[in-house]
C-alpha cells in the first residue's frame, strides 16, 4: 500500500511538473516561479535562468531550467531527470499528445507546428533530458 501511495505521488508531481513546461515557454521570471511550490523545490536563480530542483528521500533528482531571452520571455525549457523511468514517463506526456500534433524529424527531434516549438532528447549528451525551445514567431 505504501508502494502505491508513493507512485501515486510520484505521477500527481510529475504530471503537474511537466504539464507546466509545456506552457512555460513565453512566461515571465514572476510567473515561472509563481507555477511552483518553491518550498518543496530549490530554486536557484542567475541573470538569464531559473532553476527548479526536487530533491526528496523517496524521489530521484529532476530539475528544470528555464532560460529567459533579452525580452524577459522564457525561451527554452530543460528537463533533466536521474530516473529513466520517470523521464520516459515525462517525455511521452509530451510526445504522444495529439492535441499538440508532435512530428518525429529523427530519432532525437520532435517539433510541435501548432505550439511552435522543438522537443530535442538528450541535451548536452545527458541521457535522461531533453530541450523544449521556441521556433519561429
Amino acid at each position: 500500500m505504501k508502494k502505491l501511495i508513493g507512485i501515486l505521488t510520484v505521477l500527481f508531481i510529475l504530471t503537474s511538473y511537466t504539464s507546466f513546461a509545456q506552457f512555460g515557454l513565453d512566461m515571465d521570471r514572476k510567473q515561472t516561479t509563481e507555477s511552483f511550490d518553491v518550498k518543496k523545490i530549490t530554486l536557484t536563480t542567475t541573470d538569464s535562468t531559473l532553476i527548479f530542483q526536487r530533491d526528496a528521500p523517496k524521489f530521484k533528482t529532476s530539475k528544470r531550467i528555464f532560460h529567459f531571452d533579452n525580452n524577459g520571455k522564457c525561451d527554452w525549457i530543460v528537463s533533466t531527470f536521474e530516473c529513466e523511468r520517470c523521464y520516459l514517463w515525462s517525455l511521452n506526456q509530451f510526445i504522444k499528445s495529439k492535441r499538440d500534433r508532435w512530428a518525429q524529424l529523427d530519432s532525437l527531434t520532435y517539433v510541435s507546428d501548432k505550439l511552435k516549438v522543438e522537443l530535442r532528447k538528450g541535451y548536452q549528451n545527458k541521457p535522461y533530458s531533453y530541450i523544449i525551445k521556441r521556433i519561429g514567431n
